[in-house]
């Protein structure tokens, strides 16, 4: 008989498969954990998102890009300065006027400096002096070589509104806006216009042209980019200087002088910055859903490339990583919107009360996700130029008033309050830099001014041509009747 049957030992090969269970369990942890942690960020940023969008909701439910344009004002074609600015500048002549064109091969030796000689007397020209005689042949040359541009431009003067057609990119910052720059174009027409009328002694014709002038700059209407506006605000600058000078030659009729009053006040009224603000919120909201999307691809370079250009700290190694990581694109897009947001409310606020807020968001900046910090724009620009532009206005306003006054009773006001009580101002407007409006008594007449950007009373000395330079007011000279159009 045979005994027990014997149970063999596994072999080792056998248990060398059944580790393989465990090898793969252990191989696919770092794919399952990957996957796990994917799914985390990207949830992650949709709840980011969704915040940031319930919170613009809750601001502003008409923020998105296409609620912006389906609000902006309808401008029927027959009132549409527009269209008169587009065909204004179709007209102009080219290198006109010559002494501000740059210098040409072709041009005779020695023709550069008498350009910029002239240019600089046209430009160092104080308001209450009356143009000498090269001045005005050179002046009256070239209006007579834009007289084609100038008939068109100057149905300008009656129309206060306007809206140049756009269409919108994928990517918000290749949107063309090829017209916006006829309009300044088109107001320094007019203003020319104006200089050669005053020097014609044709004060209610200057001052016309100094009302298209404005209509120029309001041919962009509430276009919602910051570069429309800056034009815009440019274009402001343009007529209220031009109108100084007008004021300084002669002595406008009170019809004249209530019509550019009037529209003075119009456009002061005008929220530019927030139509500015608003319309980059949507802008750059649409530009990050193309990120988001795949429409618009970013490469590392773009970013080294944009952060030379934008004068930012260059994306760090750690930015590049956490850009490619899942829901990046949807959380840099949530902190895109909120920072957006927190600029838009800031412009809300009085001129007076945003300086010092603007400066402390924008100090913030360099804490933003890289994207933010690299593609939002720069907002303060456009904030201290409209400050600097309701200034301008505010003082052009109580000056227009005060000449008004003037003309109507045989001597000037000797406070702002009197301008209230005779009902050509509504109230004396405040200064945007947080201090009344100075009005001062000079030897030759008056000057209404605001104390400017550098928060300090100067007394009232202006620089026309950088009127932000330190230790300078803006301000509005009126001279007494007998000081105008001195020689």
């Amino acid at each position: 008989m045979s005994g027990p049957l014997a149970i063999p030992e596994p072999s080792p090969i056998r248990r060398r498969r059944r580790r393989w269970p465990y090898v793969i369990v252990l191989l696919s942890l770092p794919v399952l954990v990957g996957i796990g942690l994917s799914v985390y960020l990207n949830v992650a940023g949709e709840r980011e998102l969704q915040a940031a969008t319930a919170e613009t909701d809750r601001l502003d439910h008409r923020w998105p890009l296409e609620d912006v344009e389906a609000d902006r004002t309808v401008v029927p074609d027959a009132e549409n300065s527009a269209t008169v600015v587009i065909a204004a500048k179709q007209l102009l002549p080219a290198k006109w006027p010559f002494w501000d064109s740059p210098v040409a091969p072709e041009d005779p030796p020695g023709s550069g400096l008498k350009r910029e000689a002239l240019q600089k007397s046209f430009s160092d020209l104080g308001p209450q002096r009356q143009l000498n005689d090269e001045q005005t042949t050179a002046l009256r040359t070239e209006m007579t070589r834009a007289a084609g541009a100038l008939a068109e431009a100057r149905k300008l003067v009656d129309l206060p509104l306007g809206r140049y057609p756009i269409t919108y990119s994928v990517d918000w910052l290749g949107t063309l806006m090829p017209h916006v720059q006829d309009a300044r174009l088109v107001a320094a027409l007019l203003s020319n216009d104006a200089l050669l009328l005053a020097q014609d002694k044709d004060a209610d014709g200057a001052l016309a042209s100094c009302r298209g002038t404005l209509n120029a700059g309001r041919s962009v209407g509430d276009e919602p980019s910051t570069l429309p506006q800056l034009v815009r605000i440019a274009c402001r600058a343009i007529a209220t200087r031009q109108a100084e000078r007008v004021l300084a030659q002669g002595e406008p009729s009170e019809g004249a002088l209530k019509q550019f009053h009037l529209l003075l006040e119009k456009e002061e009224s005008e929220p530019l910055l927030l139509i500015a603000i608003r319309g980059e919120r949507a802008g750059m909201d649409r530009l990050m859903e193309a990120v988001q999307s795949g429409k618009v691809k970013i490469s590392a370079r773009d970013l080294f490339v944009t952060a030379r250009f934008t004068g930012q700290s260059a994306p760090s190694l750690g930015d590049d990583l956490r850009l490619w990581t899942p829901g990046s694109a949807k959380s840099q897009r949530a902190a895109m919107l909120r920072y957006m947001n927190r600029y838009v409310e800031l412009a809300k606020l009085l001129p007076e009360q945003q300086q010092a807020p603007f400066r402390q968001l924008e100090a913030t900046t360099k804490d933003q996700p890289v994207l933010v910090r690299l593609l939002v724009p720069t907002l303060s620009k456009i904030s201290d130029a409209a400050r600097r532009s309701q200034a301008q206005l505010r003082c052009a306003i109580v000056a227009v008033a005060a000449e008004r006054y003037r003309l109507a009773k045989g001597r000037w006001p000797g406070t702002l309050d009197l301008l209230k009580e005779a009902g050509y101002i509504r109230e004396a407007p405040s200064d945007p830099y947080g201090q009344p409006l100075r009005w001062l008594r000079l030897d030759d007449g008056f000057e209404v001014y605001s104390i400017g950007p550098d928060g300090e009373d100067n007394g009232g000395k202006m620089d026309r041509q950088n009127p932000v330079a330190p230790g300078t007011d803006i301000g509005f000279r009126l001279w007494d009747v007998a000081q105008r159009r001195q020689m």
